[in-house]
Order: C-alpha cells, then sequence, then structure tokens
C-alpha cells in the first residue's frame, strides 16, 4: 500500500530560517523511511512569496491532493507547530475535510504536546544557552485566547526544574494589576532591575519599582474606562522605551530599521528601499546586495558603503557590536 508523511509548516521565504525547517524534516523522514515524504506551508504569503522566486511549494489541500492522485491510500500529517493554537485547529480541519479520499489519515499532534516533550524542550533550551551573571534569558510568548496558552506557565515550571530560575517567559495577551505585581515581584527576587509604567502616582506599582513612570493624564472621559486616556498615555511611553531600546541595540541607522527581517513581500519591499536611502544606490543595485548577503539591510549596507564583500562585512558588523554606523567607522 502506498503511503507518505506530509510535513507541514507554517513557512518561511528567509534562506537562514529555513534550515530549522529542513532540520526537523530530515528527522521526521529518518525516522519513516518507508514513507514518502513531502513538504507543505500553510502561509499564503510565504508560498505566493516563493513562487514569485520560482519555487513552488503546496498547502496542505494541495499536498493531499497531489498524494491521492498518485495513489496513496495510507497518508499522515505531521506539523512542525511548537503548540496547540488556532493555526494547528485549521490545520487539523483541512486534513479532516479530506479524509474520505484516503484508506487511512492522521494528524499528528504538536511538538510540545505533553509533558515529557515539554520537560525534554526545557533542558534544550538550559543547554543551548548557558547561565551568565548579571544576565538572563527572556523568552517572549505570543499570546492567546486559545486553551494552548497554558503551556506558557508550564514550560515556565519546565524551566524551573532544569535549574534556570533566571529564564523568564513573557505572555503578551493580557495584563491585570495583579499579575504586574507579582511579575514584579518575582523579577525583584532574581535581582532584576523593575522599571513601572502607570497612571496613579504613588499606586502599589509605582512603589514596588526601582524605576517608577508615572504620567498623570487625569480622569478619563467615561469613568473607569482606562483603554482610552491611560492607555493612550502608557503606550506613548512604551513607544519610547521600545524604540530607545532598539536604538541602543544598533537595529537603527540614522531614522531607518535596519535590522528589519524580509518575512513576507511587504517587509522585502521594505529592506530593498532600507538599503536604497542608507547606501544611496538604486534599486536593483541594493536587491543584488540582499541576496549576496542572504537579505540582512545592515550587512548589505555595510557592504555597499564600503565595497567589501558580505563575509568582510559581517566581521565588521560584529566587531561593531551590531551598530551600523561603528561597522563603517571601523572600515573606513
Amino acid at each position: 500500500m502506498k503511503q507518505a508523511l506530509v510535513i507541514a509548516s507554517f513557512g518561511t521565504s528567509v534562506p537562514e530560517a529555513r534550515s530549522s525547517i529542513e532540520a526537523v524534516e530530515k528527522t521526521l523522514i529518518e525516522a519513516v523511511d518507508d514513507y514518502t515524504a513531502i513538504r507543505a506551508f500553510t502561509s499564503p504569503t510565504i508560498r505566493r512569496i516563493l513562487a514569485k522566486r520560482g519555487e513552488e511549494v503546496p498547502s496542505l489541500p494541495e499536498a493531499l491532493e497531489q498524494l491521492r492522485a498518485r495513489g496513496v491510500r495510507r497518508a499522515a500529517v505531521q506539523p512542525t507547530h511548537l503548540l496547540y493554537g488556532f493555526e494547528y485547529d485549521k490545520l487539523r480541519a483541512e486534513a479532516e475535510a479530506l479524509s474520505a479520499g484516503f484508506d487511512v489519515l492522521s494528524v499528528g499532534r504538536p511538538l510540545l504536546a505533553d509533558t515529557a516533550a515539554l520537560l525534554r524542550f526545557a533542558a534544550g533550551l538550559a543547554g543551548m544557552y548557558p547561565r551568565e551573571e548579571g544576565g538572563a534569558v527572556v523568552l517572549m510568548g505570543h499570546g492567546t485566547e486559545h486553551f494552548a496558552n497554558a503551556v506558557y506557565p508550564a514550560l515556565q515550571t519546565a524551566l524551573r526544574l532544569a535549574g534556570r530560575e533566571d529564564v523568564l517567559v513573557g505572555i503578551a495577551a493580557s495584563g491585570r494589576t495583579p499579575y504586574v505585581l507579582g511579575a514584579m515581584a518575582y523579577a525583584r527576587s532574581l535581582g532584576a532591575p523593575v522599571v513601572s509604567v502607570t497612571c496613579c502616582p504613588g499606586s502599589p506599582v509605582t512603589e514596588a519599582a526601582d524605576i517608577a513612570i508615572a504620567p498623570a493624564p487625569g480622569p478619563e472621559v467615561v469613568t473607569g474606562s482606562t483603554r482610552m486616556k491611560s492607555g493612550t498615555a502608557q503606550k506613548m511611553v512604551l513607544n519610547m522605551l521600545s524604540t530607545g531600546a532598539m536604538i541602543k541595540l544598533g537595529k537603527v541607522y540614522g531614522n531607518l530599521m535596519v535590522d528589519v527581517k524580509p518575512s513576507n513581500e511587504k517587509l522585502i519591499g521594505r529592506c530593498r528601499r532600507i538599503v536604497c536611502t542608507a547606501a544611496e544606490v538604486d534599486g536593483e543595485t541594493a536587491g543584488e546586495a540582499l541576496e549576496r548577503c542572504g537579505w540582512r539591510p545592515k550587512t548589505a549596507i555595510v557592504m555597499l558603503r564600503l565595497g567589501v564583500d558580505a563575509e568582510a562585512a559581517r566581521k565588521l558588523l560584529e566587531d561593531g557590536g551590531g551598530r551600523v554606523a561603528a561597522a563603517l567607522e571601523r572600515g573606513e
């Protein structure tokens, strides 16, 4: 009986990121060498970008239809998703809608589907990022209303069991004051500096902080609706903090965001325009330089400004702490 394995990923248009997907695919293929393997990407945007480059990657329904047309009767779909969520639910629904065309069609679990997988993942992270004096590793979860959100605190527990109390998992989902106070207390217990942003000077949050930022926008137009004036004021403060941090980290050159990751068609165009402006070249020249350096805008800018190859530009950026201005000074 013909049998096949569909390895379904969200997908990527960035060459450097493809290696991670390919490593997972290689492991899966080696585990089931009697199956014909086929790749599928679930993101329409990624597939469209790749198609323009001459690479056709099927969606999950397209991959299953191809297998059915070849006479495959037994198929397995294995997602490379880390955890359950709306994306996984959609993938499973697409597979089930086409199950009538196969004798057997199964859908595997995501990679972090049980406690054992979480513990192995946590142990791997602990080894990948060794403990550093005065440092910490922050893992930012996307956050979701799906029940899979429970994986984040579970991962936090697994990391603690792996001996890594210095690793924090942040969830960008809600943000009620009791959780903020709890996070601040935990950060303080690790010896980390604590900063607060609130519109209530003298509140418990400001008292718990080493540095308290407390704009006073005044009473809300609709009493108690803090998403209005207070929320807007806090967002402005957070924009200042995050923009300042990105500048300090070398992700800005002049007024350009030079560390853009070209993960979709819009950002690919933005990368090209950034290099055009910073290096004062035309779009064709910028595109050629980006192709040579794996679509890294900072590297392309240094290459074009100094007339060096990608390897030399990367070395100058590394020596300059990832800052374009410092790399240019070193190369002049």
